[in-house]
C-alpha cells in the first residue's frame, strides 16, 4: 500500500511516479529537488531572465525525445512591473540551447500559477526559470511551488522524493 508522505507518495520505501483516482492523474513525481512551498525571492538587474534561481541550476535535468513534460510555479507578481511567466530552455545532446516556449502569463499586480507543457524532439537537458522582462530594471522573481513532472497535466505541488527520503 502506498501511503504519502510530507506530500510525496511512498510505496514500499520507494518514491511512486504517479497515482490515478479514477482514471484521473492526481499526484506526479516531482522531478526537481530542493523546491519549496515557501516563497522564495532573488532580485535581478539588467537580465532577461532569473536563470541562476531555478532549483535545477544549468541543464542538469535530462528530457526524453518525445516524452511530455509540465513545468509549472506558483508566482507573485504583485509588485511587478511586467507580465511573468516560467519559461523553459532546452539544450539538445550535440546541439545548441534554444528558448522551449513561456508558460501562461501572471499579469502585472497578480499571482497565480505559470504552466508550461514541452515535448522535446530529441534527447538533451532542460533550464527552468521563472521569466519577467524587466531589463533594464531591477526586479524581484517571487515563487513557490515549483514542479517538473511527466505528462501534460499539472498536479498539486509536492517536494521530489530525494527530498523526503534522504
Amino acid at each position: 500500500m502506498a501511503d504519502i508522505t510530507h506530500g510525496t507518495w511512498i510505496k514500499d520505501g520507494k518514491a511512486v511516479d504517479a497515482v490515478y483516482q479514477s482514471g484521473v492523474k492526481v499526484y506526479g513525481r516531482n522531478l526537481l529537488t530542493g523546491t519549496s512551498g515557501d516563497l522564495q525571492t532573488k532580485q535581478f538587474t539588467n537580465s532577461w531572465n532569473s536563470g541562476s534561481q531555478s532549483t535545477n541550476g544549468n541543464y542538469e535535468i535530462k528530457l526524453v525525445k518525445g516524452q511530455t513534460y509540465t513545468y509549472r510555479a506558483w508566482l507573485d507578481n504583485t509588485n511587478g512591473s511586467v507580465n511573468a511567466f516560467v519559461n523553459a530552455r532546452f539544450n539538445p545532446i550535440g546541439g545548441s540551447n534554444y528558448n522551449l516556449g513561456n508558460g501562461t502569463p501572471i499579469n502585472q499586480g497578480e499571482t497565480g500559477y505559470s504552466t508550461l507543457s514541452i515535448t522535446p524532439s530529441a534527447d538533451g537537458y532542460v533550464l527552468l526559470v521563472t521569466f519577467a522582462y524587466g531589463s533594464p530594471q531591477t526586479y524581484s522573481a517571487v515563487w513557490k511551488e515549483e514542479k517538473l513532472e511527466t505528462g501534460k497535466m499539472a498536479t498539486p505541488w509536492s517536494p521530489a522524493p530525494e527530498d523526503i527520503l534522504n
